[in-house]
């Protein structure tokens, strides 16, 4: 069974629906991330939020954007085309597995050269990986590979990792897991 909501409101009731009779609900907006990761788990329920797609908050001189689930990447880069100052990328986890860091690694460099073609000289991209299967130096070679498909050239403008109230132990690789570059198109 497939539910489409238009709002809000409608999505709610649908989760709750489900959660109440116990099925089992996978989430689609636009279906982009069946063509990032590994196999979907099944589910009795789909919802798809591809008709909320609205712009809830736009602010580009505060480089503020906030969109309904269901926007699709082509529509969300279209509104930003005009402005080309930053696209922040914070996706789920993409490498849940040793198995999946080849998966993954496509993921991001797919979705950084999107960002990318975006991005004029002295546009941001601030873009991040919490798989702490995917090592420090792979993201970035990603990230590099990425920058030279989209004919881009990239100045490190900040490295960064997760906050103090997440230690990373040197003895334990996988508490090492945020990795987030703050870039500049040079």
């Amino acid at each position: 069974m497939q539910l489409q909501p238009n709002t809000p409101e409608e999505l709610a009731a649908a989760l709750q629906e489900c959660a109440d009779s116990g099925r089992g609900i996978r989430l689609g907006g636009n279906f982009s991330k069946d063509r990032m990761g590994g196999p979907i788990a099944p589910a009795d329920v789909t919802i798809s939020t591809s008709t909320m797609n609205r712009v809830l908050i736009f602010e580009p001189r505060d480089l503020t954007i906030s969109v309904e689930a269901g926007m699709s990447w082509t529509a969300l880069t279209r509104l930003l085309d005009d402005h080309q100052m930053m696209v922040p990328l914070d996706p789920p986890a993409f490498a849940k597995s040793r198995r999946a860091v080849e998966d993954a690694a496509r993921g991001y460099k797919d979705i950084n050269f999107r960002a990318l073609r975006l991005l004029d000289s002295g546009g941001v991209l601030v873009t991040c990986s919490c798989s702490h299967h995917m090592s420090e130096g792979a993201f970035y070679e990603v990230i590099a590979q990425a920058a030279l498909d989209a004919g881009k050239t990239l100045r490190v403008l900040e490295r960064r990792t997760q906050a103090a109230d997440h230690p990373i132990l040197l003895t334990v690789p996988e508490t090492m897991y945020l990795k987030c570059l703050v870039l500049e198109v040079l």
